[in-house]
């Protein structure tokens, strides 16, 4: 497992240089540069953004630290919250419908679900914003909380910083902001989770020892509980860093599509500004925890699923 550990942050270390370079070649590409400072040009770059230091923005004139601290959080509270309402929802039908793999109603609901992930995730959210927002008027059409709400900075997590109010508006107010959002981004992870539980519960159905339960009269819940769940893990933890690209890149459509004051709000703005410094920052930042997500999750597999990852169940 020392191996696997040390080749994994060596891949890591080597992936954060290449990222690097990408990133010192679009900052100097629109300026002139001595080839012979080239080098101490490079390390000297790569030791500012290591140390936080991304530059002075361009349109706002604001350290580009700053703008993170605001917008990143908001960021990472949608991807949290959609990732465990897709996990959640997607993995525990994917088991209700590998243990009733001969149910027409839920081959129907299958072949739904097939179809649906093949919508755009910002023509669904302007679905959902004009059917529950504006027809039903059940939930808000924009932002993260009601501008009638005063509620103070200090992570920069709206979801955080409400619940630290303890004031009930404020928190009535962000739960309702958040909920189409979320719903939202984590339909189509919710649709994967699904179709992976189901294949591999349906194979681990077929096995001997859970066909003995059955024929002992063990319920479908105990049977998932007991036995499904841990068996499909897994097979489906080398899926989530695919999900979870997924999840990234939605997550700024989703962010423009219901104004949510994100990175997804901050790049379009960046975009439209040429603000280089605020777009190499946000691509090295997002890149990052990116690549130290899939790298815990490779190590996760490891230590807790060291024989059983290896198992492969064609799915």
């Amino acid at each position: 497992m020392l191996k696997f550990v040390i080749r994994r942050i060596l891949i890591l270390l080597f992936v954060f240089f290449m990222l690097t370079i990408i990133l010192f070649w679009m900052h100097i590409r629109l300026t002139e540069f001595d080839a012979e400072r080239l080098v101490r040009d490079y390390l000297y770059f790569t030791s500012s953004i290591v140390r936080g230091n991304f530059g002075i923005s361009t349109g706002s004139k604001l350290p580009v630290i700053y703008e993170l601290r605001m917008y990143l959080p908001s960021t990472l509270e949608l991807i949290f919250f959609s990732f465990i309402l897709s996990f959640v929802a997607g993995t525990v039908t994917g088991i209700a419908a590998g243990l009733n793999h001969h149910s027409i109603f839920l081959k129907g609901v299958t072949a739904i679900l097939r179809l649906t992930t093949s919508f755009p995730v910002f023509w669904l959210g302007q679905m959902m914003i004009t059917i529950f927002a504006v027809e039903l008027k059940l939930v808000p059409t924009a932002g993260n909380i009601s501008l009638f709400c005063d509620v103070p900075l200090v992570t920069g997590s709206i979801f955080i910083d409400s619940l630290i109010t303890m004031d009930s508006e404020n928190i009535s107010s962000m739960l309702k902001h958040l909920v189409l959002p979320v719903i939202v981004l984590s339909f189509m992870p919710a649709t994967q989770f699904y179709l992976l539980a189901r294949r591999a519960s349906f194979t681990i159905s077929e096995m001997d020892f859970i066909r003995m339960a059955i024929s002992r009269g063990q319920s479908q819940f105990f049977l998932a509980r007991k036995h499904i769940f841990l068996n499909i893990i897994p097979s489906i933890l080398p899926k989530i860093k695919i999900i979870l690209c997924n999840l990234f890149s939605a997550t700024i459509l989703v962010e423009v599509v219901f104004e949510w004051p994100g990175t997804g709000i901050w790049i379009s703005t960046a975009v439209e500004h040429s603000d280089n410094a605020v777009l190499e920052t946000a691509i090295f930042v997002l890149a990052i925890i990116f690549l130290l997500t899939n790298t815990v999750i490779d190590i996760m597999g490891e230590v807790f699923f060291p024989e059983k990852r290896r198992i492969n169940l064609n799915i």
